[in-house]
């Protein structure tokens, strides 16, 4: 982050009688204020245009449509160097994609990941399959996967491995398997993430930084 004072006389020519230790010092309090301002955001809820975040996506398990979102983040938003000429804001690690991901969204689809077996082996091991055959142990590996839920006990869930081998056909068991496997291709491509703009400076923002940073100038100045 570098802060600009392009046109602002006074603090300009305050700026260039302070030293570069006091000038390193004061880049530091403004960038932990910059940080403290994004924090707060985040607190709110609403972004750099003062709008409420985006809500989560619909399929989001209840109890966690109800916490705060990007709160994690909150607390590893940190100072991560200083010089005489700049400041650096950010994360690191894995936080620092999850960030960014947040504040500009997601527009293309990931790429896309090799598909589950269907269970029918390579040319070398493949044998002779026809519609009368139970499904084959793959491919009851590919329906857990690929999440396959069916009535078990009066209960619609994820069956096992040797529910599927029991009551499901081979050549059935691949027409789900390829049908299940078209709706998750289809989900990846139309996936999409909201931009939750909360890092940055706004207006209000620079008139509160101006007057911090007149305010340390004069401090300084004064001493």
């Amino acid at each position: 982050m570098s802060i600009e004072t392009s046109g602002i006389e006074a603090i300009e020519q305050k700026l260039r009688n302070l030293n570069t230790a006091t000038q390193a010092k004061l880049l530091r309090k403004v960038a932990n204020k910059v940080a403290s301002l994004s924090k707060k955001r985040i607190t709110a809820q609403t972004d750099l245009a003062g709008r409420k975040f985006t809500s989560r996506s619909p399929n989001t398990a209840e109890k966690l449509m109800r916490k705060k979102m990007l709160t994690g983040l909150r607390s590893r938003l940190r100072v991560l160097s200083v010089t005489d000429e700049q400041a650096i804001i950010g994360f690191t690690g894995r936080a620092e994609k999850i960030a960014t991901e947040q504040q500009f969204g997601i527009k293309d689809p990931p790429k896309r990941t090799k598909p589950p077996s269907t269970g029918r082996g390579n040319s070398r091991s493949r044998r002779e399959y026809n519609a009368a055959d139970a499904a084959s142990k793959k491919q009851a590996l590919a329906l857990v996967r690929l999440g396959y839920k069916a009535k078990v006990n009066g209960q619609l869930k994820v069956p096992t491995t040797k529910w599927i081998m029991d009551h499901l056909m081979y050549q059935k068991a691949g027409v789900i398997i390829q049908l299940m496997r078209k709706s998750a291709d289809t989900e990846r491509r139309n996936m999409y993430l909201p931009a939750r703009s909360f890092l940055g400076v706004t207006s209000n923002d620079e008139q509160e930084l101006l007057a911090l940073i007149d305010d340390v100038i004069n401090k300084e100045i004064n001493k």
